[in-house]
């Protein structure tokens, strides 16, 4: 999930000009983003299992 958000990022970049550092904080914010999404679903999942299997 995290490799097609860099792929675009780097596209966006090439049309704009931005400091590396600018790019690199807009990679960084997104990717905290995704990750806790990405954190947030798996716990879901898990305890959706959890609750499953005690019932």
């Amino acid at each position: 999930m995290v490799i097609p958000i860099f792929m675009e990022v780097k596209k966006r970049g090439r049309g704009r000009k931005m400091t590396f550092s600018q790019l690199a904080f807009k990679n960084v914010s997104r990717n905290i983003r995704t990750y806790a999404a990405y954190f947030l679903s798996e716990n879901v999942m898990l305890e959706e299992e959890t609750v499953h299997s005690h019932s």
